[in-house]
């Protein structure tokens, strides 16, 4: 399957961190800048950070397993979330996502659902409403 004629770009990348704080700090200091916040119902937190092109999702998460490469997920940019899940899901893809999922993130929010890539990775697929 190829999602050339859907993909606007890359999103962001995902990065579940048990010391949030501590991450945050870190990022700032190299110049990300927040983006977007929020408070999630369990008390979790996530924080977008932006440098130039560059978007970081990091979020709290007690399973962070703190090793080189713990990037969660790739999210791509889509222009068409519901085109993208209906081949996607044709083709037989490994859902992670049974559905579109929606988040309030941004202005008006987003679209998403999640595929397995063939090492375990997660991809995302996102359109910002």
């Amino acid at each position: 399957m190829n999602i050339t004629a859907y993909t606007v770009g890359t999103t962001h990348l995902g990065m579940p961190t048990v010391c949030y704080d501590k991450t945050v700090e870190f990022y700032k200091d190299l110049g990300f800048t927040e983006e977007f916040f929020l408070v999630c119902g369990d008390g979790s937190r996530i924080i977008f950070l932006k440098l130039k092109s560059l978007l970081l999702e990091i979020y709290e998460s007690s399973s962070s397993p703190g090793v080189a490469g713990a990037v969660d997920h790739i999210a791509i940019d889509v222009n068409d979330i519901e085109a993208v899940f209906g081949q996607i899901k044709a083709e037989g893809y490994t859902l992670l996502d049974d559905h579109i999922c929606s988040m309030p993130f941004w202005a008006n929010g987003e679209k998403y659902f999640t595929i397995q890539g063939p090492n375990g990775e997660k991809i995302e697929f996102v359109q910002i409403l």
